[in-house]
């Protein structure tokens, strides 16, 4: 067995524990898990960044932030005399053995197991030793960004036979829910157009899911389609000396028209 000196996990470790020793960094030393929340979800937020351009080095540097910040809300818990990463590390070992009997536990007739059924089986055991009352969301974060937390959610129901059957449903659900969202606008009641906007989104992410699309790429995507759309047509109104202010909505319409296109003709 090598030197633990010579892995580089061990040695990022080693870094961080001098960072936050007496003689560390000022900064690294005051901080909290509360304090380095912003940075955990900037440097997952980067890494999927990292993931959608396709640039190895950048997924490579960006995942390497990420444990940082892995490595430094262990090092916060072991001063605290909490737990280590090691213990972080076994933890998630014994749950991966214990929900992966398939794997680690074969026994003749696993071929044919579902294995969402046995998952959600060993789950709910899990729940069952701690004493909690069972109930069907408990093991959803309902800290997700919203449209990660429909997601799950919307995934957890369906265990339960709650869920549209087919993509097709859905895609009439959404038309339900426009109509109503349009009646809400007409009657300008500020707190059904929230309620029916919600049910219209949460039908569109459902929509996603049956469609096997992941909701927060797609919307990234558009993000970025959006963006260079807008900077293609700023580039053409600079071309004659025109700002935004400077032309009609008939003529802003024409330009995105064109980003567009041009859009198309790139691919």
């Amino acid at each position: 067995m090598s030197d633990r000196s010579d892995c580089s996990i061990y040695k990022l470790i080693s870094i961080v524990e001098k960072l936050r020793g007496p003689d560390g960094c000022p900064w690294d030393k005051v901080q909290t898990t509360d304090s380095l929340r912003p940075y955990l979800l900037e440097e997952c937020h980067e890494y999927l960044c990292a993931l959608e351009q396709n640039n190895n080095i950048n997924i490579r540097d960006e995942l390497g932030d990420l444990l940082l910040q892995i490595v430094l809300h262990a090092q916060i818990f072991k001063e605290q005399g909490v737990f280590t990463l090691d213990d972080a590390a076994d933890s998630i070992c014994n749950k991966l053995i214990r929900r992966h009997p398939h794997v680690f536990d074969k026994k003749s007739g696993d071929e044919g197991v579902d294995l969402d059924l046995q998952w959600e089986t060993i789950k709910e055991s899990e729940r069952d030793s701690t004493g909690k009352a069972p109930a069907l969301f408990d093991s959803v974060d309902s800290t997700l960004p919203p449209l990660q937390f429909a997601r799950k959610i919307s995934e957890k129901a369906t265990r339960i036979g709650f869920d549209w059957p087919d993509a097709k449903s859905v895609l009439e659900k959404i038309r339900e829910e426009v109509d109503e969202l349009e009646e809400a606008m007409q009657n300008e009641d500020r707190d059904a157009i929230t309620h029916e906007l919600g049910d219209l989104i949460f039908s569109t992410v459902n929509l996603a899911r049956h469609l096997k699309v992941d909701t927060e790429l797609c919307l990234r995507q558009n993000n970025v389609r959006f963006i260079g759309r807008i900077q293609q047509v700023e580039l053409s109104l600079r071309s004659q000396n025109k700002t935004f202010s400077d032309v009609t909505t008939t003529e802003l319409d024409r330009l995105w028209e064109e980003a567009k296109q041009t859009e198309k003709n790139d691919k």
